[in-house]
């Protein structure tokens, strides 16, 4: 049996899913280095910390707050809010 159209495109979807998931996880880690300082928004509050961690298998950063308490962070949310002038 001959796969049909629709699934042959689905694969072509999912290599392109793992190609840009790829792309962009390279990508997060050169524009958040470990050591490096982040800033995002928490409620009406702007928060600083310092990058200690890439998670491998997500596109979460392990921070450190002045604190000095550890938080799993979404780095697509650091992104947005880091790029806003």
């Amino acid at each position: 049996m001959a796969p049909n159209k629709a699934i042959l495109s689905l694969c072509e979807c999912y290599d392109r899913i793992r190609r840009e998931t790829k792309e962009a996880f390279a990508l997060m880690r050169q524009a958040f280095p470990i050591g490096s300082q982040v800033l995002w928004s928490h409620g009406l509050h702007e928060r600083t910390a310092i990058v200690v961690e890439h998670n491998p298998y997500f596109d979460n950063l392990r921070v450190r707050g002045v604190t000095g308490k550890e938080y799993w962070v979404d780095a697509s949310k650091l992104a947005r809010y880091m790029a806003k002038p």
